[in-house]
């Protein structure tokens, strides 16, 4: 879909519909423990979401349609357009991605998602198992992203990697003295050392950014890192670790990779 905005809006950024997708992810996340949940029936929550659907499946067909009718307009469609921000690229230059900023891409995001995962698992199964618990750090994740991908306002890298240099050595702070600290403490700085990490990491994705033309290739390579974080905690980490180490193992390799 943003692919299809840039065609309609070339002079448009479109990487800030991707802020918008996860602030609906998030409103959504945080809205239905005690929105939806409490007050309508699983039977009533199928019908809605299925509502819902079809509403979505006509927008994304009129989009869809829209876009096909602009390129046969616009011909190939493929005349990139200047940035609408202070990150403008020069059109005389090579756009296309080179290997380089795949592998930042994937290991970006792969970071951010081990991160995630090895977080949730800390504080649910090491700091107490207490029902939606995991809301807490998939809302700074998406959060994170909604900061990092609404513009260049909210990032600065200066700024974040000194704070995630300070809450890196709180995260390891607090692992160490888990058994004297409280719960609120503990899911307080490992919330922290979430947000911070997450910030750089997408904070940079967003700065290593393509034209808008390779959108496409840059969602891909994102997901594939997400996917890759996913499966290391859930299927390799198991297998390696004797007890939850993936926390303090992601965020050394975090800290120090974000430093380089």
């Amino acid at each position: 879909m943003q692919a299809w905005f840039h065609r309609n809006f070339p002079e448009k950024m479109a990487y800030h519909l991707y802020a918008l997708s996860n602030a609906g992810s998030l409103l959504g996340l945080v809205t239905y423990p005690v929105l939806v949940e409490p007050y309508l029936s699983l039977a009533w929550q199928g019908r809605l979401w299925s509502l819902m659907y079809l509403v979505y499946a006509g927008l994304a067909a009129y989009g869809a349609i829209k876009s096909i009718k602009t390129k046969s307009f616009t011909g190939s469609g493929s005349q990139p357009a200047m940035w609408n921000d202070s990150s403008a690229l020069n059109l005389s230059i090579d756009l296309r991605p080179t290997t380089k900023d795949y592998i930042l891409w994937i290991s970006l995001a792969a970071i951010a998602s081990l991160l995630l995962l090895a977080t949730i698992s800390q504080i649910t199964q090491e700091v107490a198992v207490i029902p939606f618990l995991w809301v807490i750090p998939l809302s700074i994740y998406l959060l994170t992203f909604i900061l990092a991908f609404s513009g260049e306002l909210w990032y600065s890298r200066q700024v974040f990697l000194v704070i995630l240099f300070i809450a890196t050595i709180l995260v390891g702070w607090a692992l160490g003295k888990s058994a004297a600290l409280g719960i609120p403490m503990q899911i307080g700085v490992y919330s922290l050392g979430l947000f911070a990490a997450c910030m750089v990491c997408n904070g940079e994705l967003y700065r290593l950014r393509p034209h808008p033309a390779s959108l496409t290739r840059f969602y891909l390579m994102v997901s594939v890192g997400g996917a890759i974080g996913g499966i290391f905690i859930n299927f390799v980490a198991p297998f390696i670790f004797e007890d939850y180490w993936e926390l303090p193992s992601v965020t050394r390799y975090a800290g120090s990779y974000s430093w380089l």
